[in-house]
């Protein structure tokens, strides 16, 4: 099967989001599949991008995985309205990349604007998508209080319409698989949870 990732964060980053794609994006390359990934720059945590990693577009094989990497904005200060930016501008950018066609693409959400973007290419052009929910952006903006609840609500219905209009939804927690549903009206079938697993090594001698 061909399957192609598009997430903002991978690796070399080593924290968040990114370990996740990044393993396993590698996992199914290793098991036979044709595995492409459209990521951005690697920029966090430190919000700066990472020295040496020049130009507007660079291709790597990284473990079996095809990556291209598409730039972006970094901003100074990861508020809301710079971070949606980013996100935009990374979520077209991958959008008229070389997706390798693909059985199948994988979003993965946040960043939930890029993930936007990148389904209605995938909607254009017929292919099936999966939507990985590494976190509820909506809530986090209702957190924040940002924009008097008006943020929370676009935010809200974004990513609302996103999960509708998957084919297939994987979220982190059964927390998450009912707000998805109840919340944001994603059919129960299509959510599947598949938790993350631990990336961190055990200490020697632990028992």
């Amino acid at each position: 099967m061909k399957i192609t990732f598009v997430g903002l964060n991978y690796a070399p980053e080593t924290t968040g989001i990114a370990v996740y794609t990044t393993d396993a994006a590698e996992r199914l390359a290793g098991r036979g599949h044709v595995v492409s990934a459209i990521v951005g720059y690697p920029h966090y945590p430190a919000w700066t991008i990472t020295p040496g990693y020049t130009g507007s577009t660079r291709f790597e094989g990284i473990n079996g995985v095809r990556v291209t990497r598409k730039r972006h904005p970094v901003p100074r200060r990861p508020a809301l309205i710079n971070r949606a930016v980013m996100e935009v501008v990374f979520g077209v950018r991958a959008a008229f990349s070389d997706w390798n066609h693909p059985d199948v693409v994988v979003l993965v959400t946040p960043a939930l604007f890029s993930s936007v973007v990148a389904r209605f290419r995938a909607r254009l052009s017929g292919v099936p998508v999966v939507t990985w929910v590494q976190d509820i952006y909506s809530l986090g903006v209702a957190e924040s209080g940002v924009g008097g609840g008006r943020a929370g609500r676009i935010a809200r219905a974004v990513e609302g319409r996103l999960v509708r209009s998957s084919d297939g939804v994987i979220a982190i927690h059964d927390r998450f698989k009912r707000y998805l549903v109840d919340t944001l009206g994603a059919a129960a079938s299509r959510v599947s949870v598949v938790r993350n697993w631990t990336h961190v090594r055990a200490a020697d001698g632990a028992g």
